[in-house]
């Protein structure tokens, strides 16, 4: 009889052992979905960071967003003219999946005043009063990211070569290209290594216009932070995309690093508070 309920007793503490492991907090689940305003419309590159985590993400062209967490975090969500929004990881969540629909709503902005003057009664009045009148326009830092040295990403001094490293360079030849040697570009290991090739550098070509229009001295003249440390923590928080730097103009990334600094301050000042 003792022997029984000494087996009894062993199987309820591995069952209680197996729950608690099931149960467990620290297992990672995926929170994913799509991103639309109040009118249902996707909204794109919205930036979605794991404030507890410290990882984020964009969301696509349809709105579409994964980035992992665990239960517990807080995942937010930003974007330009849009107000913040924050969700809370469920604690007792035991799906590896969580699927959302995020809501954002616009946010309002402010703008400056105007004043409306009466028309002048003759020429050399308007005149008079244009020029007595202040210069109203935004004063915008000249950051010189429209050089056209920076747009043409092929005419970059040190392109790689048109030919893949290891292959002859055929030099100045002419193909005409026929069914067979389009299925064997299609099918064959060497056409799919040359098109991930060709790939991985217009990405770096990508990568190295983006740097050149956004970098540590770009965030430190718009945003006056004066460590090292803060510029990386604050680039790896905004984390603008590649395509949108290179597409955006001047005003857009100007405006778009300038909306991140507001959110990068009130999410310090609520993790201060807290």
């Amino acid at each position: 009889m003792k022997r029984v309920c000494l087996l009894l007793l062993f199987f309820l503490t591995v069952s209680l052992a197996l729950k608690a492991q099931i149960n467990t907090p620290n297992t990672s689940v995926s929170v994913e979905g799509f991103v639309t305003n109040d009118e249902g419309k996707y909204i794109e590159n919205v930036h979605v960071v794991n404030i507890s985590g410290n990882e984020g993400t964009n969301s696509s062209r349809q709105g579409q967003f994964r980035i992992s967490a665990l239960p517990g975090d807080i995942v937010r969500f930003s974007g330009v003219g849009y107000s913040i929004y924050t969700y809370h990881v469920p604690v007792d969540r035991l799906s590896p999946v969580i699927p959302l629909h995020i809501v954002m709503d616009s946010d309002t902005i402010q703008i400056t005043g105007i004043n409306i003057y009466p028309w002048p009664a003759d020429a050399a009045a308007f005149k008079e009063a244009i020029l007595a009148m202040d210069d109203q326009t935004p004063k915008m830092p000249d950051l010189k990211l429209n050089n056209p040295n920076y747009k043409a990403a092929g005419t970059l001094p040190g392109s790689p070569p048109s030919y893949i490293p290891g292959m002859a360079n055929p030099g100045l030849t002419y193909t005409i290209p026929g069914p067979i040697s389009a299925l064997y570009d299609a099918f064959s290991k060497e056409g799919k290594s040359r098109r991930k090739y060709e790939e991985l550098v217009k990405y770096d070509q990508k990568k190295v216009v983006a740097a050149r229009r956004y970098n540590a001295e770009v965030v430190k003249l718009i945003t006056h932070f004066t460590s090292d440390k803060e510029i990386q923590d604050f680039m790896l928080y905004c984390n603008l995309s590649v395509d949108f730097i290179i597409s955006s103009s001047e005003y857009d990334l100007y405006k778009a690093v300038h909306d991140c600094l507001l959110a990068y301050n009130e999410a310090n000042t609520g993790d201060v508070e807290r």
